[in-house]
Formats: C-alpha cells, structure tokens, sequence
C-alpha cells in the first residue's frame, strides 16, 4: 500500500486549471493500479512552509511520493506567490520520499539537495516547463505523468525515465506530423530539461 502526496496549485491564475487536472488525471490512475493506496490531496491553501513543516515530518519516518503541480524556480517551489518548498529551509523533511515535480527549474538546485538530504530520487525539469494549451492540453499532461505512471506499474525509475522521454519523442512527432511545429517545439524543449537526480534502480514496491 503506497502513500501518494499531491501538491497542486489549483488556485493559480494562469495555470491552475492544468495543475488541477494533473492532479485529477494522477489520482484517477493510482485509484485504478493501486489499490489500498492512499493520497492526500494538498491544494493551494495548504501549500505553505507551514503544513509542509508540519506535516512532511510526521510521515517521513516511512517510505513515500510526494507529486507536485505547480510553479517552481531553481531552488524552491511555489504557491500563492511564496515558497513552500525551499532548499534553503524545508528540503530535510523530505527523507524517504521519491519526488516527482513537474514545476519549472526545481531540478537545477532543489532536486540535488533533496536527493542530499536523502530523498530517494527525483524527476523533474531542469528548465523552464512549457505547458500546451486549447486541444494539445491532455497531450501535454500525458507527457508531464508518463513517467510517474510507468514506476507505478513497476518499471524501475531509470526505465520510468527512459519511456517518459521516449513517450514525449513520440507526441513531438505527432505535433510536427500535424504540423504544429511551435507546439512540437515547446515539447522539445521539455523533454530536453527532464533530469532524474538520485537511485536509478529505485523500485515502486519500496513504497
């Protein structure tokens, strides 16, 4: 039985929508492969150093992921306009966890010194995330959870990381096929800023 944590900033102006139905598209599928598992669901009112301080520190005695949706910069992650994860304050709660962040740059400084601070593993972007809008949305969000979805249905996190740039390879020639050469651009360039920091043989029944 896994112990999924989900930050979204579903109140987010520009991209809240997107954050909420990654959350929405994630939470589905754990529902359907994993079962007995449970997920808390931490939305933008709880995203603040305070719940994490609080929280993060009671559950880190064992195994878990933590999921996140939302804006991010090279040594923190963002919510309502302030940090809530931040390399400089809070990175140590997250011992035990596999981190999976789909946020802008979190993986130029903050994915190191989590995985530092002995967290199993990370993937995110080292980058800034470009996110498709209109009809290439869901295909934009298929991409961003590819890879989390591929550990939870036992790839190893290495081969999870493999198959999720390989999975954006595949949409990318789909866009340019369509000839939507901006869009295949922006995916690109998303799959080029994908970093897995930490144990490469990391395993989903750890958890």
């Amino acid at each position: 039985m896994a112990n999924f944590h989900i930050a979204f900033d579903n109140d987010d102006l520009a991209l809240g929508y997107y954050f909420e139905a990654s959350k929405n598209d994630i939470v589905s599928y754990i529902n359907i492969n994993c079962e007995g598992s449970t997920i808390n669901e931490i939305s933008s009112p709880r995203c603040n150093q305070a719940y994490i301080d609080l929280f993060i520190p009671q559950i880190n005695n064992n195994n878990f992921l933590f999921i996140v949706y939302s804006h991010g910069k090279p040594n923190c992650l963002t919510a309502n306009g302030n940090s809530f994860i931040d390399l400089d304050f809070n990175v140590h709660h997250f011992i035990n966890s596999f981190f999976y962040s789909m946020s802008c740059h979190a993986g130029e400084n903050l994915g190191f010194s989590l995985v530092d601070n002995k967290c199993h593993a990370f993937i995110g972007y080292n980058d800034i995330a470009w996110v498709l809008d209109g009809d290439y949305s869901n295909l934009c969000m298929d991409c961003d959870n590819y890879g989390i979805k591929k550990f939870i249905s036992g790839s190893i996190i290495s081969d999870a990381f493999e198959q999720m740039k390989n999975n954006f390879s595949t949409q990318i020639d789909f866009l340019e096929q369509k000839g939507e050469i901006i869009y295949a651009a922006y995916l690109r360039k998303n799959r080029d800023s994908l970093v897995l920091i930490g144990n490469k043989d990391l395993e989903f029944n750890l958890f």
